[in-house]
């Protein structure tokens, strides 16, 4: 597995460098306790020590904390290698819901073939999965290989590599009469509905405006600030976008922003939405708030905690 972190001095006496061709039995168990004991330090993992079988990491963008399983009792030695992976993923800067997609992926396929020793069994399962999935699971196996040194990894990798590359297919644009019948309903519904229920689904507006214009993620859009929007001294209007797609090599990766000009209509839309967070004394950096959206559902009081997860 190749590492590289470059996220300066962790302390007086722990430095994180670059490190190429990492595998499971070169890195000390001491160096991922370490690690570990940082990401802990800094709030980044909630557990209390690297011997626990849950940890708990904050995701920003889902608001609550993602569960992180080691619980393959049976293959300790493998246990403690996917501890090791999914750690030095984070440290590397791989989003949280990549590396929990990665561990479930893995545990899946270790407990069908028995610590990847069944290669039949490999081979029917990756087969048994849908082009793309099939595809981004062997690949995720191959890497895991490069970190982990199993006794048939080479016989491993040749299955994994005789899975094809799915079909690769554009992306169609919508009907566009669609579009204009869609805009339509929008704009009628939004001026004719007089009751204050409406802000209800007021974002949707705001990301139909914004994304007609401009090109916007999902999780982009809901990442908002509330302070997005600025009114220059030159009567411009202009709108701070996050940008999702940025490489990183360290969990303390910085938000992207690019600044965009909008138009006045847009930047009208957003700052009513803003005055309806504030009057109803809803405390958020975000333009899209849960708790705002909490508001709205039939039983607010049972599905605000919804969220979070703790672990004693």
């Amino acid at each position: 597995m190749e590492v590289k972190i470059d996220i300066g001095k962790l302390s007086e006496n722990i430095t994180l460098k670059s490190i190429e061709n990492v595998t499971h039995t070169q890195i000390p168990e001491e160096e991922l306790r370490k690690y570990f004991s940082f990401l802990k330090e800094n709030s980044l993992i909630n557990a209390d020590n690297f011997d626990d079988s849950v940890w708990l990491i904050y995701n920003e963008n889902k608001d609550r904390e993602i569960i992180f399983k080691f619980d393959l009792e049976m293959y300790q030695e493998l246990n403690k290698a996917l501890k090791g992976y999914i750690l030095l993923k984070r440290m590397t800067g791989t989003a949280i819901t990549t590396c929990q997609r990665i561990l479930m992926t893995l545990k899946r396929v270790i407990l069908k073939t028995s610590k990847f020793e069944d290669l039949k069994e490999l081979e029917i399962f990756l087969m048994s999965q849908t082009s793309i999935v099939g595809f981004e699971t062997a690949g995720i196996i191959r890497l895991f290989l490069t970190f982990y040194e199993h006794p048939l990894s080479s016989e491993i990798i040749d299955i994994c590599n005789s899975i094809k590359t799915p079909e690769k297919k554009n992306r169609e644009l919508p009907y566009f009469p669609d579009v204009i019948a869609f805009d339509e309903i929008i704009e009628e519904f939004f001026s004719s509905y007089n009751s204050e229920e409406y802000f209800r689904f007021y974002p949707i507006l705001i990301w139909w405006k914004l994304t007609n214009v401009l090109p916007m993620r999902i999780i982009e859009v809901l990442k908002l600030k509330k302070n997005c929007i600025d009114k220059k001294k030159d009567g411009t209007f202009w709108i701070i976008l996050p940008r999702e797609k940025k490489k990183a090599n360290s969990p303390f990766k910085l938000d992207i922003t690019d600044t965009v000009q909008i138009n006045k209509e847009t930047y009208e839309i957003i700052l009513c939405y803003i005055n309806f967070i504030d009057n109803n004394k809803v405390e958020t950096e975000y333009l899209f708030p849960y708790d705002l959206y909490v508001k709205f559902l039939p039983n607010p009081k049972g599905s605000s905690g919804q969220r979070k997860v703790s672990v004693k």
